[in-house]
């Protein structure tokens, strides 16, 4: 049997921000550490500019240093 789950939130611009207890959240992530590698990963390995552009439009309000380094995965893709 699967189960699926339903979240609501609402859209902030043109991202959809959601909040969950940390309770409700799974991660397979071993060692992620820095916020801005979380959320690089988390919107599909945006490049670091995009990132940036959201971070001065106000749609990424939590990052402020914004430094990516090293992506395995980034760099296998190209």
């Amino acid at each position: 049997m699967k189960s699926n789950l339903v979240v609501c939130g609402w859209k902030k611009g043109t991202l959809y921000v959601i909040e969950l207890s940390t309770q409700e959240v799974n991660s397979n992530s071993d060692d992620v550490g820095d916020p801005s590698t979380l959320c690089h990963q988390r919107l599909c390995h945006m490049s670091e500019k995009g990132m940036k552009i959201l971070v001065s439009n106000g749609n990424i309000s939590e990052l402020k240093g914004l430094e990516i380094g090293f992506c395995e995965p980034c760099v296998f893709g190209k």
